[in-house]
């Protein structure tokens, strides 16, 4: 996701961060009820009888979990742009900035590419 705002006259902040489709509430309701099923799942094979199934039920909830908390603190990191008449300065972080970055306006070139064009096929 890109927003671009002027903040005064020639001076720009541009964020840049991934997009994700997943947020809030609707993180804790989608894996609690895969969670859900697939502990049910076990639970009703440990029943009939079937119990070891129970013990992989736990390890496949634990690795699903795992891999969309890597996700999802993946789409937390966030890339700032200051652009003024004179300087440039590049902040990037997740939850608070790990990195910052200034130069001068005249030592740093901007490439800006439409990838509209390449993804309608026109090459």
């Amino acid at each position: 996701m890109i927003k671009i705002e002027e903040t005064t006259e020639n001076n720009f902040l541009i964020e840049i961060s991934p997009n994700y489709s997943l947020r809030g509430w609707n993180r804790i309701i989608f894996l609690s009820s895969l969670a859900f099923i697939c502990l049910s799942i076990g639970v009703f094979f440990f029943i009939m009888g079937a119990g070891l199934i129970l013990p992989f039920a736990g390890l496949e909830v634990i690795l699903v979990l795992t891999c969309f908390y890597l996700s999802f603190r993946w789409s937390q990191q966030k890339e700032i742009i200051y652009i003024s008449n004179d300087k440039i300065k590049l902040e990037k972080g997740r939850l608070f900035k790990e990195k910052t970055w200034e130069e001068f306006r005249s030592f740093v070139v901007l490439e800006v590419e439409r990838a509209s064009k390449i993804l309608m096929g026109n090459f």
